[in-house]
């Protein structure tokens, strides 16, 4: 098939979105790159100004409120949970 008739026969065709979730499993503050952009070895702006930035969907229990953590519908909430009160210097349960 020709690159035209595939247009043709397919352009009633919608796509379904794929994103990427990155979960952070530590207990302590996220502090590498939330973007991309920022992972680049590229210092000159005009090229930074071009370039996409790719937020990165960060899952992060340190940053994460009790209500978040319910707002998951499998263990996964219970564990983040978990993980952000493992240490000694997260409050458990107490703080948002």
């Amino acid at each position: 098939m020709y690159y035209a008739e595939q247009l043709e026969t397919c352009s009633n065709e919608k796509l379904h979105p794929i994103f990427t979730v990155f979960i952070y499993w530590g207990s302590d503050k996220w502090n590498g790159s939330r973007t991309l952009a920022e992972m680049y070895n590229i210092t000159d702006e005009a090229y930074l100004k071009a370039i996409p930035k790719y937020n990165l969907n960060l899952v992060s229990p340190y940053e994460m409120t009790n209500d978040d953590f319910g707002s998951f519908t499998t263990a996964l909430g219970e564990t983040l949970r978990h993980i952000k009160y493992s240490e000694n210097n997260n409050t458990g349960g107490n703080s948002e």
